[in-house]
């Protein structure tokens, strides 16, 4: 009997409760200006590119990010990224890049962009060296609403036909 009688006031308490910790549906941007974000972004990340600044660079990547490239060891972790970059970019600099965006799309926190690249690199002594591939990037919505590229595979062009 006396559960009965608590029965109302603990009803009430778990209303209270449920009321207090519901919360109003979180206001999303819309497919379109998800897609126009994640354009955006990968725009100024090539931007950071050309200009050869490793920092600017890796700003762009999630601390967790994994980049494998073509012939050479898997990179995990943007502070690995960075030393890497920055030892690397201590002998050269990058004279162009450009990327083709061949397909875009958007599900929920996460976004692709597949396409293709261009890039010539000069070293501090010799000849530029001209790299040309296929690119696929996974980029993660950060609780901020900025996207970072979260992983990346770059790979060589297909062989042309006939060799």
């Amino acid at each position: 009997m006396n559960l009965h009688r608590r029965a109302p006031g603990l009803l009430l308490l778990a209303l209270v409760l449920a009321s207090c910790s519901s919360s109003a549906p979180v206001s999303r941007p819309s497919h379109a200006d998800d897609e126009a974000a994640v354009a955006a972004a990968m725009d100024n990340y090539v931007a950071a590119v050309r200009s050869s600044d490793a920092k600017k660079i890796v700003a762009w990547w999630t601390d967790d990010a994994i980049f494998i490239n073509k012939n050479q060891p898997t990179v995990v972790g943007r502070p690995t990224m960075e030393a890497q970059l920055t030892g690397a970019l201590a002998t050269m600099r990058i004279a162009k890049v450009t990327l083709g965006r061949v397909d875009l799309s958007v599900s929920g926190d996460l976004a692709y962009v597949i396409g293709t690249f261009d890039e010539v690199i000069q070293p501090a002594t010799g000849s530029p060296v001209n790299s040309t591939g296929r690119v696929v990037y996974l980029w993660r919505r950060q609780a901020d609403g900025s996207w970072k590229i979260a992983r990346l595979l770059a790979t060589d062009p297909p062989a042309a036909a006939g060799t």
